[in-house]
């Protein structure tokens, strides 16, 4: 299968990125604080042997953040979306009616930054500006955000002929 367009994006947000250290830095405080020093935090601190708890929790969550991302491939067969570590969705070229770039203004054409779930339209974007609105039978609305425009724009143009194909 030939692939026409790649692109990986990740939520690069200052919180997004900061909130892993602070989660780490919590939980060493508490747990040096409880296991070193004999000093509970709070009025109803973890019990010391369910810290573990917390570190797997901690350690989950600092994953997700670290291989949260957004793929988009282009390739022969369709566009797939693929929302690591959540999901994988491809869109063949016989299900998509319409596809077009456009602008986005993400608070009024979804009400959301990032993504939208809701029937019968989805968006998939990491602060992206621009992107190629489907339209297609099983959902009205497909929304996938890029930061690669030029590129898309291009590789869409040229797979058109694929829309009227079937």
């Amino acid at each position: 299968m030939k692939n026409y367009f790649h692109e990986v994006q990740r939520l690069d947000l200052l919180w997004f990125r900061i909130l892993p250290y602070i989660i780490i830095g919590l939980g060493l405080v508490i747990t040096i604080s409880q296991l070193v020093f004999d000093q509970p935090i709070g009025s109803t601190p973890i019990p010391n042997d369910k810290l573990w708890m917390f570190w797997l929790g901690a350690i989950i969550i600092v994953g997700y953040i670290r291989i949260f991302r957004l793929i988009t491939d282009i390739h022969e067969d369709g566009i797939t979306i693929a929302l690591k570590p959540f999901f994988k969705r491809t869109y063949h070229w016989d299900e998509i009616d319409d596809m077009y770039m456009r602008k986005y203004n993400p608070l009024l054409d979804r009400g959301s930054y990032v993504f939208k779930f809701m029937k019968p339209e989805l968006s998939y974007s990491f602060r992206i500006v621009y992107g190629v609105q489907l339209k297609n039978k099983r959902r009205k609305n497909v929304f996938i955000g890029t930061q690669k425009k030029e590129e898309m724009e291009e590789v869409l143009k040229k797979l058109e002929y694929k829309l009227h194909q079937v």
